[in-house]
């Protein structure tokens, strides 16, 4: 039997239990019983070979990544792994939007590693395009300054992160706009930016030295005057504004204020009264005729030109016109208020 033992490949434990008894039925079967019947004690120790593990415990931040050891898949994080042959393993780990973690981790025997992974994002970036209805408006993404704003033309915000963002306009004398966008990665996003004026408002005192004029403030009629009483026009927007106040009778008067919030502008006018005068252009067909008005002496003629006497109020007026060796030309004219009334003299030789 020592024989046919040795002729035999002794079997292996390692090839399982299974395995190792069909191989001894195999050889023991194969002798005659009395070769194999014998008072002779065989011994055999059987004694069975454990491979010396140890435990991986491995987590990363964020969660539910993929883990690889050696390039095999082993599951998502948290990953717990118990009866790890110890032993050098190169443990990758992956999630979609990071950068690849790699560790090489050693597992000893009856004990545990543990691994913490903390992935970085990989950094994407898209745009974003801002149109506004106003100039020089300031920007703000994220809180930070970008730059100022186009009257109706983009201005662009290039390599933002992906992601959530606070976009942010301001401008003096309009209302804060701000919206909250998403970012995606090689996109653009436009933004329509519409700016409302705060409307804030100042008053307007004025005095005025006649009574019942009518008053206008960019052409629309307001109230009329109070002889020497303060009138207060209240709720005028922020700005410049045309005054003009009118009477029958007097000049006009116009001019131009600035209204600030919450501020009086105050103003005393005096209305001029209006010239009723207009003018005469006497024309001669002889120089150096003496010209009277009214029977004062006011130039002479001239062949060559007009002679214009102007400052006369309106009404009637007795023209006069001499010169030597001539008939005397006289006549009456009428003269209208903002005219000019003309005058033809034709002066006749007196006849020997």
């Amino acid at each position: 039997m020592e024989r046919r033992i040795e002729q035999e490949v002794f079997p292996i434990l390692g090839e399982g239990i299974d395995r190792f008894t069909q191989r001894i039925r195999g050889i023991l079967t194969g002798l005659p019983p009395q070769r194999w019947v014998s008072s002779e004690i065989l011994h055999y120790q059987v004694i069975e070979r454990r491979a010396e593990t140890g435990q991986l415990r491995l987590n990363s931040t964020p969660e539910g990544a993929d883990v690889y050891l050696n390039d095999r898949y082993a599951g998502k994080t948290p990953l717990v792994m118990e009866q790890l042959r110890i032993g050098e393993y190169v443990a990758r780990v992956e999630l979609s939007g990071y950068q690849t973690w790699t560790r090489t981790i050693q597992i000893n025997p009856d004990r545990t590693a543990f691994v913490h992974a903390n992935l970085i994002s990989v950094k994407r970036y898209g745009s974003i395009a801002i149109r506004c209805n106003e100039d020089d408006a300031r920007i703000y993404l994220d809180g930070q300054y970008k730059g100022l704003t186009e009257k109706n033309r983009n201005v662009l915000l290039e390599q933002v992160e992906e992601g959530f963002h606070d976009i942010r306009i301001t401008l003096s004398g309009y209302r804060d706009w701000s919206q909250r966008v998403e970012v995606k990665p090689n996109q653009r996003i436009q933004l329509t930016v519409n700016l409302e004026r705060i409307s804030r408002t100042g008053s307007l005192e004025i005095t005025c030295d006649v009574d019942n004029a009518m008053i206008y403030l960019d052409g629309k009629y307001q109230r009329r005057t109070s002889l020497n009483r303060s009138i207060t026009i209240g709720n005028i927007s922020e700005g410049t504004h045309e005054l003009r106040i009118t009477k029958e009778g007097y000049q006009d008067y116009i001019t131009t204020v600035r209204i600030y919030p919450d501020q009086t502008y105050r103003i005393n006018v005096r209305m001029q009264p209006e010239r009723r005068e207009g003018s005469i252009a006497l024309n001669c067909n002889e120089s150096n005729a003496k010209i009277f008005v009214n029977g004062t002496y006011m130039t002479t003629t001239s062949i060559n030109q007009a002679r214009i006497m102007d400052g006369l109020k309106e009404g009637v007026y007795e023209i006069t016109v001499i010169k030597d060796g001539y008939h005397t030309w006289l006549d009456e004219v009428w003269v209208y208020s903002g005219e000019t009334t003309d005058v033809y003299v034709n002066l006749i030789k007196i006849s020997n």
